[in-house]
């Protein structure tokens, strides 16, 4: 099984052992390297390696030297970098000093090892391509570019200080690398991933088994992070006496797991708040895990539009609940938008250029989330309504005149006389008709059509139709209307609420 692990390693490997980082075709003289490093070693009081100590400035007080020798040229390697097979090489300058230098060597150093491995990566999809089809290629340098960065840095260790040159305050360093240390590294970086990958989904099908989900997926998680470090290269490993592609496995477990998780707005979720003031309410959310409550989860609350001060990160209750607090909006932003979703943070334990990694996967696989929208912004409303009464058409409709009067009155509410400047729409008709006389007496029926529509986004937020509600009066035309005022203090007893959650929440 080794054997066949190393099969996918070797193409990998491979991609750090060839040519440096550097295009020239100029090599350093064994004997020059070992003169000039011990010159550099002295000029640095000690000399530097591992990184483990700093350049210090040099005792001349020339504006030009190099070691001791002032009358000495300047060294090509500051053009022209050298080049073996065994070693990558990095130069750094011109800088401000020592340590400005030496950064930016070790980066050219990282550059050409992340670039061979991008490259060999790159390759080995490919070649995969004529099996899964086009499209992946293109996403394998932005999906795994943190951790691309990460193996080159990690990798750069033993590194010698091969020379330096200083010369009209500026400064030069070159750094040398030896390929075999890095693929010792590599080596060592992808073996520790892949047993800490396959212990991680050890643990999460253990906590499947005991119906333990928020620490199975939390498992699973951390194991997706740390196998990302293959750069989506196939890892076989034996589970239960088996062998599986431990990558696929991983994913399909988070898949699973993520499916059966909702996480479902429990308070209303619209929401209305003057800038820099408090939300009255928290925002409540339900998790759950096919139908059944998912508690000490870790959720994370955040503004995904406009700005905002709340309780970032809140767990889970013994019943699935969390409740996120909003301190105030801190932005004129009329419409914001809070969202709760898992707090990969938390899950996965590791880098933020990890979680942003597993975010990316996850992205693809699809996870639960909730949505708040709170508005800055007084909403206006345009209320539109038709009435007749017994057939006659009504200019001053009682309908309109009592809706108006109860939104101003109980919510504060503002009116719009167009629609290119309200936010609500109330419109609807009110309509009666004879139905009977008994005696002196007239009695009619009304019927009532409202409908209350969001006009930013185009939703129904509300509609009903009350129909046979009877009035009576010994005058027709009364009888009427009292059937329509009757019908009308019904249809806001049930329209208020959806009101007071659009002006008022």
């Amino acid at each position: 099984m080794k054997k066949r692990h190393m099969l996918y390693l070797v193409p990998l490997l491979w991609a750090v052992s060839i040519s440096g980082c550097a295009s020239s075709k100029v090599d350093l003289d064994t004997e020059q390297i070992r003169r000039r490093s011990k010159e550099a070693l002295g000029e640095l009081e000690g000399g530097e390696t591992r990184g483990a100590s700093q350049p210090t400035t040099r005792r001349s007080s020339q504006s030009t030297t190099r070691g001791s020798n002032q009358s000495a040229t300047r060294p090509y390697w500051i053009e022209m970098p050298p080049q073996d097979e065994s070693s990558y090489y990095g130069v750094g300058g011109p800088a401000e000093g020592w340590d400005p230098a030496r950064a930016q060597a070790l980066n050219q150093l990282a550059q050409g090892i992340e670039v061979k491995v991008v490259s060999e990566v790159r390759s080995m999809e490919m070649a995969r391509e004529r099996r899964v089809g086009k499209g992946r290629v293109e996403e394998i340098e932005s999906e795994f570019q943190q951790e691309i960065k990460l193996l080159a840095t990690q990798v750069i260790t033993d590194y010698q200080l091969v020379d330096q040159w200083r010369e009209e305050g500026k400064y030069w360093i070159l750094l040398k690398l030896e390929k075999q240390k890095v693929r010792d590294k590599l080596q060592k970086e992808l073996d520790d991933a892949r047993k800490l990958a396959l212990d991680h989904y050890r643990a999460g099908v253990a906590e499947e088994r005991e119906q333990r989900i928020g620490g199975a997926l939390k498992s699973h998680l951390r194991g997706m992070a740390a196998i990302r470090k293959f750069l989506g290269l196939p890892v076989e490993a034996v589970f239960q006496g088996r062998n599986i592609l431990l990558n696929n496995e991983i994913e399909r477990s988070v898949r699973d797991l993520l499916g059966g998780v909702e996480i479902a707005a429990q308070s209303p979720n619209r929401r209305k708040v003057r800038v820099g003031q408090p939300l009255s309410a928290p925002l409540v959310v339900q998790a759950s895990y096919q139908d059944n409550p998912l508690g000490n989860m870790p959720l994370q609350f955040e503004f995904i539009k406009g700005m905002g001060e709340l309780e970032k990160k809140v767990r889970t209750d013994v019943r699935g609940q969390a409740a996120c607090r909003v301190f105030k909006v801190t932005t004129e932003e009329p419409a914001n938008v809070v969202e709760a979703h898992l707090d990969l943070e938390e899950l996965v334990g590791q880098e933020e250029n990890q979680v942003e990694g597993v975010r990316q996967t996850l992205a693809r696989i699809g996870g639960g989330q909730a949505r708040f929208f709170i508005s800055t912004q007084e909403k206006r409303v345009m209320i539109r309504i038709e009435e007749e009464n017994l057939g006659t058409v009504v200019s001053d409709s009682y309908l309109e005149n009592f809706l108006k009067k109860q939104i101003a009155g109980q919510m504060k509410g503002i009116f719009s006389e167009t629609v290119q400047d309200a936010d609500l729409l109330l419109e609807g008709s009110a309509s009666s008709r004879l139905f009977t006389k008994k005696g002196e007496i007239n009695w009619c029926y009304a019927t009532v059509t409202v409908r209350l529509q969001d006009l930013k986004t185009g939703e129904e937020l509300y509609s009903t139709k009350l129909d046979r509600v009877k009035g009576y009066h010994l005058e027709k035309e009364e009888a009427g209307r009292r059937a329509i005022e009757k019908a009308a203090g019904l249809v806001y007893k049930e329209l208020s609420t959806h009101l007071k959650r659009e002006i008022n929440p």
